[in-house]
């Protein structure tokens, strides 16, 4: 019992936390710290906190990259927080016996410094066009699968991505 209530209180407080980051973004408080990281290494071991339950429930999760490493320039903090939002919806809303790859791509189309391009995919039940034309707007939620949630989590990754001159898209 008391695991469950320890893990209630810190998705209520991931919550708070990110509804302060949303007000700090929406009065241009919030500024990436950015630093050279390995991408390659950093989405490892964020992917670390999701592999019992992809054995658990024996989802085929892994990443693919042709890159060993890539050093690219990102904030940590925010970073992670947008790939384990994105890795928690897949999670939510792939079957059993599903699958989760993860691909990392060096896009060098800028010749001053290397960008990333992250794709996630999936065996989740998806979503409709519909859904998609709204999927990045606060507060929505597709909502007819049963699975709730608070309609932020990919306002929020987006606002963090474009934060770092990116851009997410489904």
């Amino acid at each position: 019992d008391l695991g469950v209530i320890r893990k209630n209180a810190w998705r209520v407080l991931r919550l708070v936390n990110q509804l302060m980051d949303f007000r700090k973004i929406d009065e241009n408080k919030m500024l990436a710290q950015v630093s050279e990281n390995d991408l390659i290494e950093f989405t490892k071991d964020i992917m670390q906190v999701f592999e019992r339950s992809a054995e658990k429930r024996e989802i085929d999760f892994n990443l693919f990259s042709r890159e060993a490493n890539l050093r690219v320039w990102f904030d940590k903090n925010m970073i992670d927080k947008v790939l384990f939002n994105l890795l928690s919806n897949s999670f939510k809303f792939t079957p059993n016996r599903g699958r989760i790859h993860l691909s990392i791509e060096k896009d060098t189309s800028n010749s001053m410094s290397p960008f990333a391009k992250i794709t996630i995919e999936d065996t989740g039940i998806g979503m409709s066009k519909e859904q998609v034309k709204h999927v990045f707007e606060r507060f929505y939620q597709g909502g007819k699968y049963g699975i709730k949630g608070t309609g932020l989590g990919l306002s929020f990754s987006k606002e963090l991505v474009n934060l770092h001159k990116g851009s997410i898209d489904v």
